[in-house]
């Protein structure tokens, strides 16, 4: 059986998901329409057969869906999908002002932490998912200038980091280790939110002392999985980059000697809440410190990636695939790995 290139098994999810993107019945960010748009318009750089009404009719779709939607959480719902049209608007992906397209979604999120606040940490559908929201809408281009959307989204971001704080100390900072492995953990999902606040100068003291009691509460965990250990190390890293202190946890480091038991665990596992994640996370990395084996990591998890995936196209499991063709754990993860760090020039597959 002749081996499939990278390149190849692109253009093969690619043709998964046109075929069967229609199915889908979400239109959110981690396993609906929203995610898969944006991994097809990262894929047209790379495959120009791609049509570009593709992905502009799936922004639509959701776009005009979004006041029928009244979940706020960040995997399926409204904070999700406005990361993600704050992302289309950064890289250009689409045109508009993020001030009139998101004016709604503004309010509804301010109404909520008033009225409505959810009372879980989780990026899914708690706290943190709401924080990433409000930092998609205060990190804007266009110079030091705020405006005043800037500026009413900056102190909700500041009223989520009390919320932060209040979760964290009703749980006595102990945030158990998911059973599976899960790119979306609380631990390390907080560490990053915490980082782009402190490097936001959004209530930088409190937030670097919930910081230190995350991290002393880590230190007193018996033993983690070497998957676990991996996302904590690389979260601990980009924190450091972000905000130039620097936490160390025994165990945990991104130069890790674990690869074998890590890919047993995640072998079937290709999208972003697997081995294309973490390819994803050491490009970020890199991308702050031009670190070369920091690209090295992400080249090598990518092919892993690739390789899982090939094996299941090999196997003749493309209804499979086509069953799940979201970000998280879909095809699409794949395709908007791939197509990122292909596209910057950071692979050679």
């Amino acid at each position: 059986m002749m081996e499939i290139t990278k390149d190849q098994l692109l253009q093969f999810s690619i043709q998964i998901v046109q075929q069967h993107f229609s199915k889908t019945k979400t239109i959110g960010l981690m396993h609906g329409k929203m995610g898969i748009a944006l991994s097809l318009y990262h894929a047209q750089s790379l495959v120009p057969e791609i049509p570009m009404s593709q992905p502009d009719d799936l922004i639509d779709e959701v776009y005009q869906n979004v006041n029928n939607h009244p979940a706020l959480d960040f995997a399926e719902g409204l904070g999700g999908i406005g990361w993600g049209l704050m992302y289309a608007l950064k890289q250009k992906f689409v045109a508009g002002d993020a001030d009139e397209l998101l004016v709604d979604l503004d309010k509804k999120f301010n109404l909520s932490l008033i009225y409505k606040k959810p009372h879980r940490l989780c990026l899914s559908d708690g706290m943190a998912g709401y924080g990433f929201y409000f930092l998609s809408r205060i990190q804007v281009d266009g110079g030091h200038e705020e405006h005043f959307a800037t500026i009413t989204n900056k102190y909700c971001l500041e009223k989520i980091v009390q919320e932060l704080e209040l979760l964290l100390t009703n749980q006595s900072y102990s945030i158990p280790e998911p059973d599976d492995f899960s790119l979306f953990w609380d631990l390390p999902v907080l560490l990053f939110l915490l980082g782009e606040c402190i490097a936001e100068n959004v209530r930088a003291k409190v937030v670097t002392g919930m910081a230190e009691k995350i991290i002393r509460g880590i230190g007193d965990k018996p033993s983690l999985r070497a998957s676990s250990r991996l996302l904590l190390s690389l979260a601990l890293k980009y924190f450091h980059l972000r905000t130039g202190i620097n936490f160390e946890i025994e165990g945990c480091t991104v130069k890790t000697s674990s690869d074998h038991e890590i890919c047993e665990e995640l072998h079937d596992r290709f999208s972003i809440n697997g081995l294309a994640g973490i390819a994803l996370l050491y490009h970020i990395i890199y991308q702050l410190n031009g670190d070369p084996e920091m690209r090295q990591q992400a080249e090598l998890w990518l092919h892993r990636a690739g390789d899982a995936l090939g094996y299941i196209q090999a196997s003749n499991k493309e209804t499979l695939l086509s069953e799940n063709l979201g970000l998280a754990n879909g095809i699409s993860g794949f395709i908007l790995a791939y197509s990122i760090l292909k596209t910057q020039k950071m692979i050679n597959l």
